[in-house]
């Protein structure tokens, strides 16, 4: 079968499973709903983001219902192999007919072949030997876990999110301690900076707010200076701008307040704040209550949290 026909059945299986869980997404979710992974040669991972059970059944070979909508590949030696939910993630696996690799109950499908070696991959040296121990790390971590371990990092819903999951597994964390005794409160931190990023319909970029504001990228920079918004480092890559404190028509009513309260706090532990339940609140969150227009309330909240960073 030629390589762009192959190519095209893959493209068109994706996008008939986009159709079919757009139902159940969440709205304002910006997670792809629908991601594919060449696993190995002839082998492809689908991932579905699905946020809840659907109920799915294979119709061999070459379909698969979810809910009542049929999923079928247009391509005669496309085969729909298996399919199984990890968490609120569907992984469909689909191997091309005769292919030279054929088992989805080891770990052929997490095989790294078509990827460029860690010693080449960057014309930059130095890059190229952090790109080396980075890939000895996670060689390591990956060849030790149980096939169900592998699914679960793989089904993770962003890049970021595999590197951190699997490095979170109990026999990652115990055998890159034995070279780092803070590994696992350095991939603690990183999991934490995860969450807050991808809570609350996660972040956007400088050109995104500055489009929702009727904003120049400069007035929106100014502003996250001047402590009005909420800006998170990525560093060369700019800022995040969590979602959470931008309504239709413009910044949340009260974030300026709020902010000005939190003025002592670096940003990731202002977003904290936000997102956390809090004591002095009733346990509830500020940001449902600054959605109440309880401005005041959170101001005082906020107040003592950057006087004692705690609530």
């Amino acid at each position: 079968m030629p390589a762009t026909s192959i190519e095209h059945a893959i493209a068109d299986l994706k996008g008939q499973f986009e159709r079919a869980v757009a139902p159940w997404q969440k709205p304002g979710d910006e997670t792809e709903p629908v991601q594919v992974e060449q696993a190995a040669k002839g082998q492809w991972l689908f991932l579905l983001h699905t946020f809840h059970s659907v109920e799915c059944r294979l119709d061999p070979p070459r379909s698969l219902w979810l809910a009542k909508k049929k999923i079928s590949t247009k391509a005669t030696d496309l085969c729909l192999v298996g399919a199984r939910y990890r968490g609120e993630n569907l992984l469909v696996f689909v191997e091309l007919k005769n292919a030279e690799t054929s088992s989805v109950s080891e770990l052929d499908w997490v095989s790294f072949s078509g990827l460029p070696k860690s010693s080449d991959a960057f014309a930059d040296r130095v890059r190229n030997v952090a790109a080396k121990r980075s890939w000895r790390a996670l060689h390591r971590v990956l060849a030790s876990a149980a096939v169900q371990d592998v699914e679960d990092v793989a089904s993770q819903s962003s890049d970021l999110g595999v590197v951190v999951r699997a490095l979170e597994q109990p026999e990652a964390i115990e055998t890159l301690t034995e070279d780092d005794p803070f590994a696992a409160a350095r991939l603690r931190g990183l999991r934490e900076r995860e969450r807050l990023l991808s809570q609350e319909g996660g972040t956007w970029r400088a050109e995104q707010v500055a489009q929702h504001l009727h904003l120049t990228r400069q007035a929106v920079n100014l502003r996250r200076k001047q402590g009005t918004l909420l800006g998170l480092s990525a560093g060369r890559h700019g800022f995040h701008y969590p979602t959470w404190q931008f309504t239709r028509g413009g910044a949340i009513e009260g974030l300026e307040k709020v902010l000005a309260a939190l003025k002592n706090l670096d940003p990731w532990m202002q977003q904290a704040f936000m997102l956390g339940k809090n004591a002095r609140l009733g346990e509830k969150r500020p940001i449902d209550l600054l959605r109440s227009g309880d401005v005041a309330r959170i101001v005082r909240a906020a107040s003592a949290f950057g006087e004692h960073g705690a609530a």
